[in-house]
């Protein structure tokens, strides 16, 4: 048990480095990782650091310090610490990655500075930590890793159908490739048809017939549904035959409540806020997520949120910044300062064009806020804007495509919620010797 584990402080078994790099040095496609007090990992083309290490940012507005591990070549901004065990034998780094995330909410309590906090090394050297053996300590960050890369290996999946989706509805909806593929041919003489199959499956002419006759016959009937002329409209061209109209004839645009602080309780009906959205599709569980009595269900009902409803601040600083399809639990009440869009159940447009449609709008949402000092959204700077909409034939079609993903999406979110929450139960009882792994194997 951890009575058993001597205490020691940080300075006596880690050794702090910096990097010495501005975070402006980040290179687009850089070759090695560079980490800065950001949550996202830039790149860079050089590197100053070989070695296995536990990344900690030291200075955050909020203070929030992120903290990451890596092994191998990567760079560091000039106030990232670069944390490395001073004896390999006595401290494994997978552990102290661990053992330093779990204090992090402390070590921000600990942090100075007004404006800008600051995690200084003084404090850093002097934060005790208890000293499981080696052995332990491997069989501790085991479990827990075990559990981390299966929620990264459900979020890059996401990320993978994420794209897939969003290039398909690209294709279909923006840029129309199957009808302009079918005109090209039609222009060179070639089959249409064949030309919009080409499109839909992302090959050459000749690659079409390396495919399945099943995928065939897939192709094929989609690539009847589009026309092969393009139409005039007020959004420029447009397929002959689609339409144009206004977002709030398709999907409704629904606001958020301003739930009392006094009433959160630690269990009952979830609300979503805005500190969320930096948590997309639910990876990562917030430390201080908060709940309603399960009354509020019946006298709040209207900002209940169902799933796949697409979600968006509406005003401040990160107005417009993200975009969420459905709450991080469910049932979800919707706290203000957030706008909810769902598709009108009488309407041809489904749960996945709506979501991609709003992907589209959200990447562009710069010109449609409001306000100078505080940037807000109306509900008019998105119910009136014109969308263009395919027939009812082509809505499905993308429906039967997207909606497995989404599902795909929606259970994996699922699976990371549980995963995140037992990990994050196991975390304190691991690295306090609440849990004995001494037997362990």
């Amino acid at each position: 048990m951890s009575v058993d584990w001597p205490t020691k402080p940080l300075s006596g078994i880690v050794d702090f480095k910096t990097g010495r790099l501005d975070s402006n040095a980040a290179e687009e496609y850089g070759k090695y990782p560079f980490f800065t007090c950001s949550p996202t990992t830039l790149a860079i083309n050089t590197f100053a650091f070989d070695d296995e290490a536990v990344l900690l940012a030291g200075n955050n507005a909020n203070g929030v310090f992120p903290i990451k591990y890596y092994k191998g070549k990567f760079n560091a901004y000039q106030r990232t610490y670069v944390l490395t065990p001073k004896d390999k034998t006595k401290v494994s780094v997978r552990w102290l990655y661990f053992r330093i995330k779990h204090v992090t909410s402390e070590l921000q309590q600990m942090s100075v500075g007004t404006a800008t906090k600051f995690l200084t090394k003084k404090i850093l050297d002097a934060y005790e930590v208890s000293l499981p053996s080696y052995e332990e300590q491997e069989k501790s960050a085991h479990i827990l890793w075990s559990l981390q890369n299966k929620i990264e290996l459900n979020r890059q999946t996401n990320q993978t159908l994420e794209e897939m989706a969003q290039a398909v509805f690209k294709s279909w909806f923006v840029d129309f490739e199957p009808t302009r593929a079918k005109i090209k041919a039609t222009q060179n003489g070639q089959d249409p048809t064949r030309a919009a199959m080409a499109a839909l499956a992302g090959k050459t002419l000749d690659q079409l017939d390396t495919l399945s006759p099943e995928q065939i016959e897939t192709l094929t009937a989609t690539a009847a549904l589009f026309p092969d002329t393009l139409m005039a409209s007020d959004l420029g061209e447009i397929p002959e035959g689609w339409g144009i109209g206004k977002l709030r004839h398709e999907i409704e645009v629904l606001n958020g409540f301003a739930f009392k602080s006094k009433d959160y309780s630690a269990e009952g009906t979830f609300v979503l806020r805005t500190k969320n959205f930096n948590k997309q599709n639910g990876t990562d569980r917030l430390q201080d997520d908060v709940f309603l009595p399960e009354r509020f269900l019946l006298s709040h009902k209207k900002y209940l949120s169902k799933a796949y409803d697409y979600h968006l601040i509406m005003v401040g600083a990160s107005v417009g910044n993200r975009g969420i399809i459905y709450p991080c639990h469910l049932p979800a009440l919707r706290n203000q300062n957030m706008w909810c869009f769902r598709a009108i159940v009488s309407s041809i447009v489904t749960q996945p064009f709506a979501k991609y449609l709003l992907d589209i709008l959200v990447s562009k949402s710069g010109g449609l806020a409001s306000g100078s000092a505080r940037e807000f959204f109306r509900k008019g700077d998105f119910g009136d804007q014109k969308i263009c909409i395919g027939t009812a034939l082509i809505q499905d079609a993308f429906f039967q495509y997207a909606m497995p993903l989404l599902e795909e999406m929606a259970a994996l979110t699922a699976e990371n919620q549980n995963l995140e929450l037992l990990r994050d139960t196991l975390l304190p009882k691991l690295l306090s010797g609440e849990i004995d792994l001494r037997e362990a194997i």
